[in-house]
Formats: structure tokens, sequence, C-alpha cells
């Protein structure tokens, strides 16, 4: 990943989660209140065919709701927040496998460790365009994903059946040592 690109995705990143607030706040609430209000005239429809066309708008608004929730998931993922990069890459695998029909694997070999913050959102917005780059190239059936520490950094490597390979790289933040209270007794000068 080139420093342009780092010092680019802390910006992305917002713009993604802001979209994805405007969509939550705006667009899901609308659609929402549609699917509500179309309930209730469905319900006082006097002809038969009116409302099974308001129930047939309905679905459409409920489609569209389901869609929305997906794109918010996907520009913003409450996973990797929440539970850090090993567990966000693991649901992206999922959902990418979901979505395309190619089957990925994913294997977290950073013995537990929790990547999060900047390191976390760098790797997994990359991983997210490889393997959407491994997908519009429609000649892999398999990806393999892999989350490691090499050295003083956190890498993704993702690698399809037919050769293609993307390795990402971030920097690790040096892990502060735990603050235990000095229970050395104290000389104290005069």
């Amino acid at each position: 990943m080139s420093s342009q690109d780092q010092s680019d995705s802390p910006a992305v990143e917002r713009d993604q989660r802001a979209i994805a607030k405007d969509l939550q706040d705006n667009v899901e609430q609308l659609l929402t209140a549609a699917v509500i209000e179309l309930g209730s005239i469905a319900r006082i429809a006097a002809k038969p065919e009116v409302a099974e066309q308001i129930e047939h708008t309905r679905a459409v608004c409920r489609q569209a709701l389901e869609q929305t929730r997906a794109l918010m998931s996907e520009l913003d993922p409450p996973v990797l927040f929440e539970l850090g990069l090993g567990a966000a890459l693991d649901w992206l695998v999922e959902q990418h496998s979901r979505r395309t029909g190619i089957a990925v694997s994913f294997v977290d070999q950073t013995g537990g460790r929790r990547l999060d913050g900047e390191v976390a959102e760098t790797l997994f917005q990359g991983a997210r365009t490889a393997l959407d780059n491994v997908a519009r190239q429609g000649r892999g059936s398999r990806v393999a994903v892999q989350l490691a520490l090499v050295d003083d950094s956190a890498m993704v490597d993702i690698r399809d059946d037919v050769g293609t390979q993307a390795m990402l790289f971030a920097p690790l933040e040096p892990e502060l040592p735990s603050r235990r209270p000095n229970t050395e007794p104290q000389l104290e000068e005069q």
C-alpha cells in the first residue's frame, strides 16, 4: 500500500461512515415509514386489486430497506469497531462469498491479538477492494485470505486459485506495557 493510499484512508473512511450515517438517518427511516403507511392504506383499500398493488409496493420498499441496511454495513461495518480486524475480515469473506458465489476462506494467524484503529480500517478497506477486484476479474473460483503479524506490521494476504495475489501491510502501533501500581517500598530523601 503506498503512502498516498495510507494518508487518504482515514478521510475515505470518515466519508464512508458519514454516508452510512446519512443512509441510516434518512433513507432507512423514510423506507420504514413508507412500509408502515402503505400497510395502513392496504387495510382500508376498497378494491382487492388496489390492496394487492399496495402490498407489492410494500415488498419493494422492504427490499430497498434490506439493501440499504446491507450497504450501511458495507460502508461502516460495526464488527470492525466492536470486535477488531480478525472478526471483521471473517465477516467480510462470508459476505463476499454469499454475494459473489466465490468460495473464500479466512485464516487468522495473529494468535488472538486484537487489531483495531487505523491499522484495522486501512487493512479492511484494502482487503475489501482486493476481494472486489477478484470478483470483477471473474477468473478465480476460490480465494484464500490470511491475516498475520510480520515483524512490526500486520499483513493481509489475498490469493485466488488462478494466481492473483494482493499483500497489504500496515505498521502496528507499539503495545504499551501494562501499568501496575508500584508496591515496592519507596525511600524518601530528607
